[in-house]
């Protein structure tokens, strides 16, 4: 049974919501994700023109993820949403691998959305219930 908890929705409007503000942060200044994930700016321009155009394809997911999610959250299909849930854990989970093989070490404020995004997507696909 799919959850119509109305608090769990509202949640997930939130959370939708971070995501697509960091796809316009990471679209208007993509430079700035380096700061965000903990990267060292490369010391060559061509390099830092290479990795900081890399960074539009962050700042394209994270668009591409809040608009779609806030999309099944306003149209109340609660089981898309949850689903949208479940694979946005899997991106939280390849930034943290990301961040393991550049930084040599985890960065946690990407890997602690992966339980909150299990949470909230199997809480709206009723496993909870």
């Amino acid at each position: 049974m799919i959850s119509q908890s109305a608090s769990l929705l509202n949640t997930a409007a939130v959370g939708a919501a971070f995501s697509l503000a960091l796809g316009v942060i990471g679209t208007v200044n993509p430079a700035g994700a380096f700061e965000l994930f903990e990267f060292a700016p490369p010391p060559k321009p061509e390099d830092l023109k290479l990795a900081t155009n890399m960074f539009l394809f962050w700042g394209s997911r994270d668009l591409y993820m809040g608009i779609t999610t806030l999309a099944a959250w306003y149209f109340g299909d609660n089981k898309s949403l949850g689903w949208m849930y479940l694979a946005a854990a899997m991106v939280a989970g390849t930034d943290v691998v990301q961040s393991k093989r550049q930084l040599g070490k985890i960065v946690w404020k990407h890997g602690v959305a992966i339980p909150i995004a299990v949470g909230v997507g199997g809480g709206l696909l009723g496993w909870f219930d």
